[in-house]
């Protein structure tokens, strides 16, 4: 989204080939970050025994991502650069993650949700026919870019 905010005024001073490698970065930086992301979920499912997490492994990591990310949202909007830190909020931390784990699994006893939570992880794979191809192509760009 801030790329698309920022691209009106690029026009007026950058070219084409410099905004398309600007775009590739930014994708590529969201590549590394949703694959950071996506690896808390797994190593979940490797690391506890299978019928906490394996057996459910859609539905408790599509709510353990939804929560963590809305938390992380929370944090980012409350977070300002003009204030103090805010050593209260670092503080609650591991207590909202665990209200995280504990919400994940009891999202998953609800069997409305768990479908809800199924389809929407059914239904998001269509995005990764148009990510993966873009992901692809703008690794290669920041690849030979960095080269020269």
């Amino acid at each position: 989204m801030r790329f698309f905010w920022k691209l009106p005024s690029w026009l007026f001073y950058l070219s084409l080939g410099e905004i398309s490698a600007i775009f590739a970065y930014e994708v590529v930086v969201n590549l590394v970050e949703s694959l950071l992301v996506l690896l808390v979920p797994v190593l979940m499912s490797i690391i506890l025994p299978r019928n906490l997490f394996h057996d459910r492994f859609v539905t408790r990591g599509v709510s353990l991502i939804l929560l963590g990310l809305g938390y992380l949202i929370y944090l980012n909007n409350n977070i300002q650069a003009s204030a103090t830190f805010p050593v209260s909020m670092v503080r609650w931390i591991p207590i909202v993650g665990i209200a995280i784990l504990v919400l994940v699994y009891l999202i998953d006893r609800v069997g409305f949700i768990r479908k809800v939570l199924e389809e929407l992880a059914s239904r998001a794979v269509v995005f990764l026919y148009i990510s993966i191809p873009i992901s692809v192509i703008s690794i290669l760009v920041v690849f030979i870019r960095n080269e020269y």
